[in-house]
């Protein structure tokens, strides 16, 4: 229900100023609330369950109930909690526009949140002046939403309670198990169970266990007593959970209870982490008769803010609830944890009742049975009172306690389980309070992120291209390069046509990826010759470079060719060349291309036997040489081994191997050749060459 009533009254304050103020009475439910199930820090916006009593201009409180990281180790640290990470993180905010069921935000979002840890959103109810004339109340907590108050005004004053007593996290139901354990020898000792024959369920709290039953703690949720008959922890905030009780004279061959259930883990509260929680739930104590009890629900949070709150000596209850019905022959069910009280005011005028204290273990008979004694619940933890001054005001009264665990009440008396046993059951801590707070308002104005790279290109193979990219928006940006670089911009050398990516990152994660093609054009040129096998000295080849004929040609080596500067050129060469055209393509880019080609030219030349043998056997008896390749010879002179001359021809002739009518001795001889070619008039070469005459 909620409650609104407003009227412009006159009022006087105590420097006698007339002041005129908006005055609305305000009572039941005020506020409306909303589940999240999807986080876009990019846009700046939350998708929502539903958007009833959400307004454009409205401020919300966001706020991640869960997500913490514990420990799952079957140990007693199991439910520790060791990160926190973004559980408990909270912040205002206002509503920019509202799109179906998006709600998008004015400020960027200020801190980080895990859509899986159960994020809310609480609308923050504004006044001028609010008179509470009947109880201020929430919505108890669904699981995924509710169990807030959250109110602002200049001036709040109190005619009546506020109370989010039992409205926090829900204290674990009760699951009947009649099998017993492992045959009931030895008792279920472990500290989580995927299924209920080891334990019964945990209370729910902050730690997401994937292990809902079973004596470890779930972060701020007590733990559920394990078989057999053992009863449930306390459920936490800012002191831990009791651990409950067990089940007593019982022999280890008939189902005994060596393990019940573990009190959940207090909370931090500082202006360092600047975090809120709220009271965990109480495990159940373990049943197999149906008539164990539940754990019960921790208290919710009240958030107010004021100026001025007169107090008018009424009460903030926060408190976790107790276990009120009785266990029979079972285990009895944890108390709540305390919840949370947040008073930013400025000034507390008047007495006021904090309640946050924890709520009290299930009672338990022993179902008249004479032999055996079980477990009790344990108490829940103390909550939290977290106020903006540096010290607690003295009108203040802070109910924090513990609760208190449970105990045999009932039942049929016996020496092993007289009345008041409590079976190892313990009271909850004490919970308490924390100053300076401050309130995390997001106010920075969202500007969405925006980035942009430069730019595609076309370079020529083995240049360097630069390439930059950007980014905006509130949140700064980061970069990564595909080539591992993280610069604004870069400067590769490309030799082929390559894609660049890179990725802009901004603080938030929003990732925008842009890929940059630099493009290579791929050149080449290919000579052609005509004709294209050798030639001999004298004459030409005709070389021809492939490409279109508005590039630029330049050939080399430019000896003996008609022209060095066109696609086309007639070569001459008096030696085997290799001849190399560079193309440069006459456009913006002038990318070059080059390609060779190798002539090979064919000289005249001479034949020289290396021996003869002149016995006139008609082979080999005449020393003769053998022009080649257009070779004419001009001069022949053959020397004995003492230099004389002792054959001489002028141009082309044969030696029978006799000098002046003598046959000359076997051994060495020298021969002498001049010779040319009619290719090139007027050039000639001399040579000489060692033989052999043979007897």
């Amino acid at each position: 229900m909620r409650i609104y009533t407003s009227l412009l009254i006159v009022l006087f304050s105590f420097f006698s100023v007339t002041l005129i103020a908006q005055v609305s009475h305000i009572g039941g439910v005020v506020n409306a609330y909303a589940a999240v199930s999807a986080l876009n820090l990019c846009e700046n916006k939350v998708v929502v369950d539903n958007t009833s009593g959400f307004s454009v201009g409205k401020e919300v409180l966001m706020i991640q109930m869960k997500g913490a990281f514990i420990r799952l180790e079957n140990t007693t640290n199991y439910g520790n909690i060791d990160l926190l990470l973004s559980c408990g993180n909270y912040e205002i905010n206002r509503i920019k526009a509202i799109n179906g069921n998006e709600i998008v935000f004015d400020f960027e979002v200020l801190r980080e949140y895990q859509s899986q840890g159960l994020i809310q959103l609480v609308t923050v109810e504004k006044f001028g002046t609010a008179i509470i004339d009947s109880a201020l109340r929430a919505t108890p907590w669904s699981g995924t939403k509710g169990g807030i108050i959250c109110v602002k005004a200049d001036t709040i004053i109190l005619n009546d309670s506020i109370t989010v007593k039992g409205l926090g996290f829900r204290g674990a139901a009760l699951n009947n198990e009649t099998s017993c354990f492992n045959g009931g020898n030895g008792g279920a000792k472990d500290y989580f169970y995927s299924n209920t024959i080891g334990g019964a369920p945990k209370g729910e709290g902050n730690g997401n266990t994937p292990f809902p039953f079973g004596r470890g703690k779930n972060g701020n949720g007590g733990g559920g007593g394990n078989d057999h008959n053992t009863g449930g922890g306390g459920g936490s905030n800012f002191g831990k959970g009791g651990t409950g009780g067990t089940r007593t004279n019982v022999s280890n061959f008939s189902c005994p209870g060596p393990g019940p259930g573990d009190g959940g883990t207090n909370l931090p509260y500082n202006p360092t982490l600047n975090k809120l929680f709220w009271g965990g739930g109480g495990g159940a104590g373990d049943e197999n008769n149906n008539e164990g009890t539940a754990g019960a629900n921790g208290g919710g949070l009240c958030y107010l803010s004021a100026k001025v709150m007169i107090c008018n000596n009424q009460k903030i209850n926060a408190a976790g609830n107790s276990v009120t019905l009785k266990a029979l022959s079972d285990g009895a069910g944890g108390g709540g944890g305390g919840g949370t009280v947040v008073l930013d005011v400025d000034n507390i005028q008047g007495s006021i009742t904090i309640d946050v204290h924890g709520g009290n273990g299930g009672v338990l008979d022993n179902g008249n049975d004479p032999n055996f004694c079980f477990g009790p619940g344990a108490g829940g933890g103390g909550g939290a009172l977290w106020v903006k001054g540096a010290a607690l005001a003295p009108t203040i009264t802070l109910i924090d306690s513990g609760g208190i665990n449970g105990r045999k009440v009932t039942g049929l008396v016996h020496p092993n389980c007289p009345n008041g046993s409590t079976n190892g059951a313990t009271p909850g801590e004490k919970g308490g309070f924390a100053l300076d707070f401050a309130p995390a308002l997001a106010n920075i104005p969202f500007v969405p992120f925006t980035a942009s790279a430069c730019c595609d290109t076309i370079v020529c193979s083995g240049q360097q291209v630069l390439l930059s990219a950007s980014g905006s928006g509130s949140s700064g940006p980061s970069f990564a390069w595909s080539t591992g670089e993280d610069t604004t911009t870069i400067l590769p050398i490309v030799g082929a046509t390559t894609v660049f990516n890179v990725s802009v990152t901004n603080a938030k994660g929003c990732e925008l990826v842009f890929p940059l093609i630099v493009s290579v054009p791929v050149l080449s040129t290919t000579i052609t010759a005509q004709p294209d096998s050798a030639i001999l000295l004298g004459q030409s080849v005709q070389l021809q470079a492939s490409g279109p004929a508005v590039y630029t040609y330049a050939w080399s080596p430019a000896d003996a060719l008609s022209s060095v500067n066109t696609q086309n050129t007639i070569a001459t060469p008096e030696r085997t060349t290799t001849y190399c055209v560079t193309v440069t393509v006459t456009d913006t880019y002038a990318c070059t291309t080059s390609g060779c080609y190798t002539i090979d030219l064919i000289l005249p030349d001479v034949k020289i036997p290396d021996a003869f043998s002149p016995n006139v056997d008609g082979t080999n008896d005449r020393f003769e040489i053998f022009p080649i390749q257009y070779a004419e010879v001009f001069n022949m002179r053959i020397f004995n081994r003492w230099g004389e001359i002792i054959f001489e021809s002028k141009g082309l002739a044969a030696w029978d191997g006799t000098y002046r009518g003598f046959q000359q001795p076997a051994g060495d001889y020298v021969i002498q050749v001049t010779y040319g070619s009619p290719l090139t008039p007027g050039k000639t070469k001399t040579i000489a060459k060692g033989f052999t005459l043979l007897r």
